[in-house]
């Protein structure tokens, strides 16, 4: 990661300094000052790409100077300190908009963590033109191929006037499907009546429901009874003005032989079948999902900025309440963050702690990826005549700096821990410019 700089307002001259040092070692630029004055001075001058700032300052509290940095529209990041671990505390610091929070005496092993997490690249998930919350109100999102019959399912039952059983887990997506089947249906410009077969004793449609389309959710939930009248319904479906579009929380099969579904039932709903995937089977969709949802979240046709690490630990989780629960968390992250960048620190305390292994190892491998690419376009850019020995002394040569900064510039341990023969080393060291 290119060296970023880190402001530091902090009036404990040993603490401050030992942070200071400890940016340094990461690699970055620490500017360390003690008092919010300075603070807002250095604040105003320079430019910096996160900040570190404890509460209790000497002339005025840290989260004033917060305030007023949030206040003149900065999304720069900022981790918060304090030696007087308050709920109030905690929670003032969350309503003006810190990224982070610690409590002193300070771990450093874990305060490296958090300033590393908040010095990530934020993926920006920029809206072109409207957002697709406004524009579309009905939309089912994703590319996945497990989707494709999904599609399919939809598009042929739009077309029709066949009743529909829509089967999958809880928060997959099933009412969001039939209400798209009644969308561009024929029924389109008639009414839609919602049911929730948990909720019924019988089957017996409203009598003013003169048309449009009936979605029974959970049928599953209605009784056996209440089912048979159903089925009888159905078969004299064609004197009905009604649509049917059914929902069903597990395998229809299954349902049968657990005797919650009635055979004729599902051998009368069974031609226009359509099973929703749980969100795991596509996770490569999740960005997408995300995008949608912080657009209906921001509005103003705000951009969603995410962080690789956020966005490896969405793609890893189980996600057992499917779309639904992706909602949620998302919504609540994006409270946690104050509509900032969302990073770690805002995801929910299980599903960090159950993705964190998965987050940082996906992390990785993307900021690798994505710093890699962005190198090679401006070094190709650059010159027109690039050999491919010239890339990789460049990147030898950074990757070297790295490890001798890390080995405390000794070639010796460095040699050892890499397993390189010392002259090798000695030879590699010179010839990149760094003995």
């Amino acid at each position: 990661m290119k060296a970023k700089s880190i402001l530091i307002i902090e009036d404990e001259h040993a603490l401050g300094s030992a942070l200071s040092l400890l940016v340094t070692r990461m690699g970055h630029r620490p500017e360390l000052v003690a008092s919010a004055a300075a603070g807002r001075e250095a604040l105003k001058c320079g430019d910096f790409h996160a900040a570190v700032i404890d509460i209790g300052l000497p002339d005025e509290s840290g989260l004033k100077v917060l305030k007023s940095l949030r206040g003149s529209g900065s999304t720069m990041p900022v981790l918060v300190i304090t030696a007087h671990a308050t709920l109030q505390h905690a929670l003032d610091s969350q309503k003006q908009g810190a990224t982070a929070y610690m409590n002193k005496p300070l771990n450093m092993e874990e305060f490296q963590r958090q300033l590393q997490a908040l010095l990530e690249p934020a993926l920006v998930m920029k809206q072109k033109g409207p957002s697709q919350a406004e524009s579309d109100p009905v939309s089912l999102i994703g590319a996945a191929s497990c989707l494709r019959d999904v599609f399919t399912g939809i598009a042929r039952a739009a077309s029709g006037d066949f009743p529909v059983l829509i089967s999958g887990p809880g928060g997959s997506g099933k009412t969001l499907a039939a209400r798209l089947i009644h969308r561009h249906g024929r029924q389109s410009s008639s009414a839609v009546h919602e049911l929730d077969g948990a909720r019924l004793e019988g089957w017996n449609p409203n009598p003013e429901w003169h048309g449009g389309s009936v979605i029974l959710e959970n049928l599953d939930q209605l009784n056996a009874a209440a089912q048979g009248v159903l089925y009888e319904w159905l078969q004299a479906a064609n004197e009905s003005p009604l649509r049917f579009l059914a929902t069903l929380s597990m395998n229809p099969v299954e349902g049968v032989e657990q005797g919650r579904l009635r055979e004729d039932l599902y051998f009368a709903l069974k031609p226009g079948s359509i099973s929703m995937p749980p969100l795991c089977e596509r996770s490569g969709d999740i960005p997408a999902l995300c995008h949608y949802f912080a657009a209906m979240k921001l509005g103003d046709g705000k951009a969603a900025e995410i962080t690789p690490a956020v966005m490896a630990a969405l793609q890893s989780h189980d996600w057992p309440g499917n779309v639904r629960e992706l909602k949620h968390v998302l919504d609540y992250a994006l409270s946690m963050s104050g509509g900032g960048a969302l990073f770690l620190t805002h995801l929910p305390e299980a599903m960090r702690e159950m993705s964190a292994d998965a987050a940082v190892g996906c992390e990785v491998g993307s900021e690798l990826e994505l710093a890699l690419e962005r190198w090679l376009v401006q070094e190709l850019s650059a010159s027109e005549e690039v050999s491919y020995d010239e890339l990789l002394q460049k990147l030898e040569a950074q990757m070297l700096q790295y490890l001798m900064e890390r080995f405390e510039r000794k070639p010796t341990r460095l040699a050892a821990a890499m397993n390189l023969h010392r002259g090798t080393l000695r030879q590699k060291l010179q010839r990149c410019g760094l003995q």
